[in-house]
């Protein structure tokens, strides 16, 4: 079984303001611009340790997401959606507590589910939160899915520059 991967970190905020130079010419942020989809085994070892990393340093995201600091913006979780045997992960912005749960906005166009669409409301729960990022201070902080997606590509010069460009930790 495949999972469906979206980037998502242009969706998410991440990529954006954070690039304003003129044309794109690294080739994988291009593809992050475009939020590609990547398809991806069920039991990757870097997307299951990317999410291992996601879940354990969740308490501290949503302590620092109740009091924002200064110069912080684009915070995100990310999510699975189920569409029979089909699952593909979203970028939820906006997102707040709601009782024992999570409500928020998809913040990917689908590719694969028909269950959502971009901008609906969703309701999750904590369980379901696989990563995090939010940017502060230019630096983008969590993304560990990313990370994950960004270590497969082969172009290693342009995965390395778009790393160092938003100030990741990739060390997934």
């Amino acid at each position: 079984m495949c999972v469906l991967i979206g980037g998502g970190m242009m969706a998410a905020g991440a990529i954006g303001k954070t690039f304003t130079h003129g044309g794109v010419t690294n080739p994988v942020e291009a593809k992050a611009r475009r939020d590609e989809v990547v398809q991806v085994v069920k039991d990757d070892p870097a997307m299951l340790a990317a999410y291992q990393r996601g879940r354990e340093t969740l308490s501290g995201f949503l302590a620092v997401n109740e009091n924002r600091p200064p110069n912080s913006r684009a915070f995100a979780v990310k999510i699975p959606v189920r569409d029979g045997n089909m699952v593909e992960w979203f970028w939820v912005n906006n997102f707040v507590r709601d009782g024992d749960q999570f409500r928020g906005a998809i913040n990917n166009v689908p590719r694969s589910v028909r269950t959502v669409r971009e901008g609906q409301d969703v309701r999750f729960t904590r369980s379901d939160i696989v990563d995090w990022m939010y940017m502060h201070d230019g630096r983008l902080k969590g993304g560990f899915t990313s990370c994950a997606l960004l270590n497969k590509d082969p172009n290693v010069q342009a995965r390395t520059a778009l790393i160092r460009k938003l100030g990741m930790d990739c060390d997934v």
